[in-house]
């Protein structure tokens, strides 16, 4: 008898950052000047292996401790709220096409 195959992720294990993470997070953000909250985002890209954060609330093209920041929103206009921040957030895991993690959040 034959056993299905299993299907394959799009969507990683969930990330849970440590508290190391943390004080990581709190180093980039001294060093670098993102927000704490951007800065894990960019702590929790290195921790999953991704090169690429999708974001409208950094600066396009810049790289941060080896995670290369692009704005979604830079060539179509994209959507922003009153206050002018995005509200579409993604970490993109570009070393497999097939994997993906997002998270929907208010500007920072």
């Amino acid at each position: 008898m034959t056993t299905p195959s299993q299907p394959s992720k799009l969507v990683p294990d969930p990330y849970s950052p440590s508290a190391a993470d943390v004080v990581e997070a709190i180093d980039v953000s001294r060093r670098v000047d993102p927000s704490f909250w951007d800065a894990l985002i960019i702590v929790a890209a290195m921790r999953t292996g991704s090169d690429v954060v999708l974001t409208g609330d950094l600066n396009h093209g810049q790289v941060v401790e080896g995670v290369r920041i692009e704005n979604p929103f830079v060539l179509g206009g994209g959507y922003s709220n009153a206050s002018g921040s995005t509200s579409l957030r993604l970490v993109m895991k570009a070393r497999s096409s097939s994997s993906m993690a997002s998270s929907i959040g208010g500007g920072s």
